[in-house]
């Protein structure tokens, strides 16, 4: 992955769950509430506790 494809990736807050755009963090924190940020890709697979469990399946 080139620099360019770091600074357009969508990332996610492991904390409050908002998503974000990688050129708006500051040091990989959330602008929101300072949480750690992770790649959006694949954070719920990482993650299936967060997984909101009324969505329907494969969205």
């Amino acid at each position: 992955m080139n620099r360019k494809d770091r600074w357009d990736e969508m990332m996610i807050c492991s904390t409050c769950e908002q998503t974000i755009i990688a050129y708006k963090a500051q040091d990989g924190r959330c602008p929101h509430c300072g949480g750690e940020l992770e790649p959006l890709d694949g954070f719920y697979e990482r993650h299936p506790e967060l997984r909101d469990e009324d969505a329907e399946p494969g969205h």
